[in-house]
């Protein structure tokens, strides 16, 4: 199992960060897409999902996501 950083990119430009433990990258993938869709009560139209990082899947792993507000 990994753990893997996606990021989505939307219509408007805005960008989404999913964090997903799976077992392939196109199920990361659908996982990803999945989760997006469940997250938003209106799910938005993405143009781009891009897979960040992925590491193998054990105790103490973590992703540290920074959050820039401009």
């Amino acid at each position: 199992m990994f753990l893997y950083k996606i990021e989505a990119t939307t219509e408007e430009n805005k960008s989404i960060v999913v964090v997903v433990i799976s077992e392939s990258d196109e199920k990361a993938f659908s996982y990803a897409e999945t989760a997006i869709r469940r997250e938003f009560l209106v799910a938005p139209k993405l143009t781009d999902i891009s897979l960040v990082e992925k590491k193998y899947l054990e105790k103490g792993k973590a992703y540290v996501i920074e959050n820039a507000v401009v």
